[in-house]
């Protein structure tokens, strides 16, 4: 079981307005594509941070900061599980172009930044 699994079952448990802003439920099918992303980063020993959105998706975020680079990449899972808005910034510049696409072709991306050492 996932280290993220008690994380990701209290989103999905999260009731209407869980904000105090209005935010719907955290939908069922951006915690299945969550679960997706973070089995990559489990995979690489990766300390990621999970956090829900107020349209109802989940936002993956990972840092890393050693004084010579800081490098940051975010994923937000739209609430439809099929789409992800990501961005990738090495020391505040855009290393990848952000934009939306699948959760297959995000894990990709990811693999090779990680692979190409960020």
């Amino acid at each position: 079981m996932s280290k993220y699994e008690k994380k990701l079952q209290d989103f999905l448990e999260s009731e209407e307005n869980w904000d105090s802003y209005g935010a719907p439920k955290i939908t069922t099918e951006s915690i299945e594509s969550a679960r997706k992303i973070l089995e990559v980063c489990e995979s690489l020993d990766l300390d990621v941070f999970p956090g829900p959105m107020g349209d109802g998706g989940v936002s993956i975020e990972y840092s890393e900061d050693n004084n010579k680079l800081a490098f940051e990449m975010i994923f937000d899972i739209n609430p439809d599980g099929q789409t992800v808005s990501f961005g990738i910034f090495k020391n505040d510049e855009l290393l990848y172009p952000e934009g939306s696409t699948t959760v297959d072709e995000t894990i990709k991306v990811y693999l090779k930044v990680i692979k190409n050492g960020v």
